[in-house]
């Protein structure tokens, strides 16, 4: 009993004291508003470690006694598990502080540490007391990483889903405007980027003590820092109440849109804010304070920008009401990407946001393998072929371009050569050597890129020894050479063969056979008829006849041999028939005779008789047998 009473008697006394020092601490705080405070508390087993005095419990009571009356406290302890040790409670009487601070007691610390589950606690816990006009703030205090337990360290899509869901919560944080303060206690001077986030995104603040000792100190600066922009906070929200009442104005994401983003590759961002669907532009109603974005990457990397309508930094037009900015993701995975725009519209604060996620790829690869020959000769003016070969996992074809290296002294255009799905046949990269270019050993360079998005180069630059050869017309030439060669020798056989067909022809349309001339059955002369190879054959006794043949006969006279192609009708592949008809003409006045073999006739006693084994006719044909003929001064009698 008499312990009870000088524990009452040790109450009321800190009462006193606490009501002394808020009394003095809050002195000419006229505008002072009140705050509601959650502590969020790591209760993980490293804290038996870190904090092994328990000092956090003794800053959390210190940063309790500095409170005011009409300010409300929360505290929330987690691991794996969450367990609420003070409900949020307002501070009505000072006699109620102090059983708060009472009831601050040690928790056996255990398990890991899920900051997903203490977070999410506080947020409901305050969520729900939505009468309370105070300011809201959140201080989370812990010692290590995040860690929820082993099955999230073994599973990577487990970790990221988690990360995600972790994500989210803090966007509904900084939809409320809840700051949240971090303490990361760490002995090492290590810090967190992810928790310091945390605190950047809500506009809270970030403190890494490297000892237990120093939590009250941290604790004070806490309040300090709630005291100085509580005010400001409460400004913001009931600007955003206000402003969300009364104004419907929207983010529209323009880009990033819903194609396909890949690593390493420029990712525009562009959005535009409408009211009741039109959009806005910066004039005489509408103003624009800020307008970034936030990207926060698959590691949990937090970066911001500005974006622009001043028709640079990515952004096409200026003052259309299209604002840009662009970056470059250097990761693959999830990205989350918040726009947030503040401006006035007709003197009406408003605030606008938007949360886009985009998968970020990893690009298709096309490998070239091309094969070592050492240095390449190559004759001046002639191509340096490199015999190229691509595997690759592209989805549809594609561009890449082969670009000489300045330096290689070679001015060409950049080659493009096709890639295809499924497609690893070789090519023959051809590259025209200058007649100019110097003859000796040369290293040359090209370097490779894609037309396509997504798509990534192996190797993106190949090199090649060459050795430049002097100018050889007949080698260079070789293909040109052969085609004349082969030209003229065909050009000889046609011109050789129509030759040779038109002696055929000259030859068949000749007159041939011989002729036997007598003179009172004493055999004069042979008259070769073949060797003067005409059609028609004149034989005649004197010069002024101009005769084909010239006989000896006392007296003149003339007849003619010839030869007719159309008699049988008949073709060979020389010409028309193939058994000509040869016929005597005497006189103009006279039809031809047609002669045969072994043929006889008379011209003023002078005998002649036919020989051609060949001349030969049909029966029923008029033909030749033996025909007389006296001639005087040339006249028939």
């Amino acid at each position: 009993m008499r312990a009870r009473i000088i524990k009452k008697s040790i109450t009321s006394i800190l009462a006193l004291l606490i009501f002394s020092v808020s009394v003095a601490f809050h002195v000419g705080a006229e505008e002072y508003r009140g705050i509601d405070v959650f502590i969020v508390m790591d209760n993980s087993g490293s804290m038996r470690t870190n904090d092994s005095g328990n000092l956090r419990y003794e800053g959390l009571k210190s940063f309790i006694h500095k409170l005011s009356l009409g300010d409300s406290i929360g505290v929330i302890h987690f691991n794996t598990k969450v367990e609420v040790q003070i409900p949020i409670t307002e501070i009505k009487s000072y006699e109620e502080k102090a059983f708060l601070v009472e009831e601050i007691d040690y928790i056996p610390p255990s398990k890991d540490t899920d900051v997903y589950a203490g977070l999410s606690k506080a947020f409901e816990e305050m969520n729900n007391r939505s009468s309370s006009r105070n300011t809201k703030f959140f201080v989370l205090v812990t010692d290590g990483v995040i860690d929820p337990g082993s099955k999230y360290r073994t599973n990577k899509e487990l970790r990221d889903k988690y990360y995600q869901d972790l994500d989210q919560l803090i966007n509904k944080y900084e939809d409320k405007l809840w700051p949240i303060f971090v303490v990361f206690l760490n002995s090492s001077e290590i810090e967190d980027d992810y928790l310091k986030g945390i605190a950047q995104r809500t506009g809270g603040s970030y403190y890494n003590p490297h000892k237990a000792s120093q939590f009250e100190k941290i604790f004070n600066q806490i309040l300090n820092r709630i005291c100085a922009i509580k005010a400001q906070v409460a400004k913001e929200i009931e600007t955003k109440t206000s402003a969300e009442e009364d104004l419907d104005i929207q983010v529209k994401v323009i880009s990033p849109s819903n194609e396909k983003h890949y690593l390493s590759e420029t990712t525009n961002i562009e959005a535009q804010l409408l009211l009741n669907s039109g959009r806005l532009i910066e004039d005489r109603f509408t103003s624009i304070d800020s307008y970034q974005v936030k990207v926060i990457d698959p590691d949990r990397n937090v970066f911001t920008q500005e974006l622009s309508d001043q028709g640079n930094k990515g952004d096409a037009k200026k003052g259309d009401g299209i604002y840009s900015s662009f970056f470059i993701p250097d990761k693959k995975g999830r990205y989350e990407i918040t726009f947030i725009a503040k401006g006035k519209f007709k003197g009406k604060p408003f605030n606008a946001n938007r949360i886009y996620e985009m998968e970020v790829l990893p690009p298709s690869v096309i490998n070239i393998n091309t094969e070592d020959y050492g240095t390449r000769e190559v004759m001046q003016g002639k191509n340096l072929k490199i015999p190229l070969e691509f595997s690759s996992d592209i989805e549809s074809k594609q561009i890449i371009e082969f670009v000489l290296d300045p330096q290689s002294n070679i001015e060409i255009d950049p080659i493009k050569i096709s890639v295809f799905p499924d497609n690893n046949k070789r090519t023959v990269l051809k590259i025209p050597i200058p007649r100019n270019f110097p003859v000796g050993d040369h290293r040359i360079q090209l370097f490779i890129s894609g037309f396509g998005r997504g798509i990534e180069i192996e190797p993106n630059k190949l090199e090649a020894n060459i050795r430049v050869l002097p100018y050889d017309f007949l080698v260079s030439n070789q293909l040109l050479i052969h085609i004349i060669l082969v030209v003229a020798i065909m050009a000889i056989l046609v011109s050789g063969s129509l030759f040779f067909v038109k002696l055929i022809h000259k030859a068949r349309k000749s007159v041939k056979g011989r002729i036997v001339f007598y003179k009172d059955d004493k055999k004069i002369e042979v008259i070769n008829l073949t060797k003067i190879k005409k059609q028609r054959v004149k034989v005649a006794t004197r010069m002024d006849y101009k005769p084909d043949i010239l006989i000896d006969a006392k007296k003149p006279f003339m007849f003619q041999i010839y030869t007719r192609r159309d008699i049988l009708g008949t073709r060979s592949w020389f010409g028309r028939d193939s058994k000509p008809s040869y016929f005597l003409y005497v006189d103009m006045e006279d039809a031809p005779i047609e002669l045969t073999h072994n043929s006889r006739f008379t011209i003023d006693n002078y005998k002649f008789i036919y020989h051609n084994k060949k001349a030969t006719a049909e029966i029923g044909r008029n033909v030749l047998w033996k025909y007389e003929l006296t001639i005087k001064d040339n006249k028939k009698v």
